[in-house]
C-alpha cells in the first residue's frame, strides 16, 4: 500500500535546513530506504528522491528511535528556511497491495482541485502547494486581484478609440491634450475631413514633428503627438488614447 506521509501514515518530517536531512519518527521510525518511493520539494516542486532514479536517491540512516534522511546533492538555496519548507513522501509499506491509501487518495483529489482553482506564488516564485486550510481562500483574494487587473487593461486596449474633430473656423488654433483632453495620454493620428488642403503642425513635448505639413484632402497620419496647430477653416479629426 502506498502513503502520502503526514496524511496517510504516520506524521511531516521534521526539516533541518542546515543540515539537508528529514527525521521521521513514531510511526515511521523503522522505515527502510528501499520503502521511499518518491520525495518532492513542494514549494519548488522539483523530486529530490525517486526510487527509480539512482541520481535522485539519498541515504537513510537509524538515530535512536529515528531515522534520518540525508538529501542527496543538497543545496540550500532550493529550500525555505522560514518555516514553510514542505514536502511530500511516498512511502510503500509491505501489505502486497499496489494501491494508494483512501486518506491519501482524498488528500490529492482536494489538493488538485485547490490547484485547478488557484496557484498561490510566493515570494521568490515559490508556488505553495500546501494543505493549508487558509490558502485556497487567500489565494483566490490575490489571484481575483490580479485579474481584474488584467482585465481593465485589455479592455482599455480593446475599446474603440476616443476621436474628436477639430474645426477653429476663421482662424488658426491650438488643440493640446492637456488643455482639451486632460484624461488623453496621446493623440495617435489625424486626418482631414474637408475638401481643401490643410497645414498642420504637430509637437509631441514641445518638439515639432512636422511643420506646416501639408495633409491633402482625405489624408490622415498615424503619429503619436499631444499638440497640433489647425489652420483656419480647416475640418480635421484627431484620434487620442485614454490612460491606461
Amino acid at each position: 500500500m502506498k502513503h502520502l506521509v503526514g496524511i496517510g501514515i504516520g506524521q511531516d518530517p521534521v526539516f533541518d535546513y542546515a543540515e539537508g536531512k528529514l527525521t521521521f519518527s513514531g510511526d515511521l521510525k523503522n522505515l527502510k530506504l528501499e520503502n521511499i518511493l518518491l520525495i518532492v520539494n513542494i514549494n519548488k516542486n522539483k523530486i529530490i528522491h525517486s526510487q527509480k532514479n539512482s541520481l535522485l536517491q539519498g541515504t537513510l540512516t537509524p538515530d535512536g528511535s529515528t531515522q534520518v534522511y540525508s538529501i542527496a546533492n543538497y543545496n540550500n538555496a532550493d529550500y525555505l528556511n522560514d518555516g514553510t519548507q514542505e514536502f511530500h513522501v511516498w512511502i510503500e509499506t509491505d501489505d502486497g497491495s499496489n494501491e494508494i491509501d483512501f486518506i491519501s487518495a482524498m488528500a490529492l483529489k482536494a489538493q488538485s482541485y485547490a490547484l485547478a482553482t488557484d496557484l498561490k506564488l510566493e515570494a521568490g516564485g515559490n508556488i505553495n502547494f500546501s494543505f493549508d486550510p487558509t490558502n485556497l481562500e487567500n489565494n483566490i483574494v490575490a489571484q481575483t486581484g490580479a485579474i481584474n487587473n488584467m482585465k481593465t487593461s485589455i479592455d482599455k486596449l480593446l475599446e474603440i478609440p476616443d476621436t474628436a474633430i477639430l474645426q477653429p473656423g476663421g482662424s488658426t488654433a491650438t488643440y493640446t491634450i492637456t488643455q482639451h483632453y486632460p484624461n488623453g495620454e496621446l493623440m495617435v493620428s489625424v486626418r482631414n475631413l474637408d475638401e481643401n488642403d490643410a497645414a498642420i503642425t504637430l509637437k509631441l513635448s514641445s518638439s515639432a514633428l512636422l511643420s506646416a505639413h501639408n495633409l491633402k484632402a482625405g489624408e490622415y497620419i498615424d503619429i503619436k503627438f499631444d499638440e497640433i496647430d489647425v489652420p483656419a477653416n480647416a475640418i480635421l479629426q484627431v484620434t487620442f488614447k485614454e490612460q491606461l
